[in-house]
């Protein structure tokens, strides 16, 4: 078993984006670059996410990974804590057990990714449609996340403690676009729906 403890920090603006992977490519090395595509899943009547729990299909180049997240435990500092696992699994089959569990696909996010990592640390910045970038913060502990945050010169205060889902809900609500009854996020469906002055 494996918990995740991580803060997760909106991006302001492209300059900053690129300051940022600048400062993280200097201190850490080289970060893995890669496109994502999330899928979630849930009851038709997504119990799963009132109860904050997380079934996750993950495809990378082809590679197919399953999570399953806990509920999320915050902290006073927008940092939260949450039982993780998450393993290989064979696309085809994974989507097949997961239809017998009597869940469905619930919504699709896209997302660009640069990855950096040591030891306990593991540092991604994001860039999703609709809702921009982020950085994500993940350590073995609190203390540890708030020295990165210092050592990268990010301000805690930017702090957010919605998921992807719960931002990009919010953001297609403000387009006038459709959430339910599936979610999706897609850098196509950005580029065709968002205000063009946006």
């Amino acid at each position: 078993m494996a918990a995740e403890t991580e803060i997760k920090i909106r991006i302001s603006s492209k300059d900053q984006l690129a300051a940022l992977l600048t400062r993280c490519n200097r201190l850490y090395g080289p970060g893995n670059e890669s496109f994502q595509r999330d899928e979630y899943f849930d009851t038709k009547d997504e119990l799963l996410k009132a109860k904050d729990f997380t079934v996750r299909l993950r495809i990378v180049d082809g590679t197919a990974k399953i999570a399953l997240k806990g509920p999320r435990n915050f902290f006073e500092d927008k940092i939260h804590s949450r039982l993780e696992l998450e393993f290989s699994a064979n696309d085809r089959e994974a989507r097949e057990e997961i239809a017998r569990q009597q869940l469905i696909p619930t919504t699709i996010i896209e997302k660009r990714r640069w990855e950096f990592a040591r030891r306990d640390l593991n540092i991604a910045v994001d860039t999703l449609p609709f809702i921009g970038s982020f950085l994500e913060v993940e350590a073995s502990n609190s203390a540890r996340i708030k020295k990165v945050l210092r050592v990268l010169e990010i301000d805690s205060s930017w702090a957010v403690t919605e998921n992807y889902t719960e931002l990009l809900e919010k953001r297609l609500v403000e387009l006038g676009l459709p959430v339910r009854p599936n979610l999706s996020a897609t850098f196509q469906e950005e580029h065709i729906f968002s205000p063009k002055d946006a």
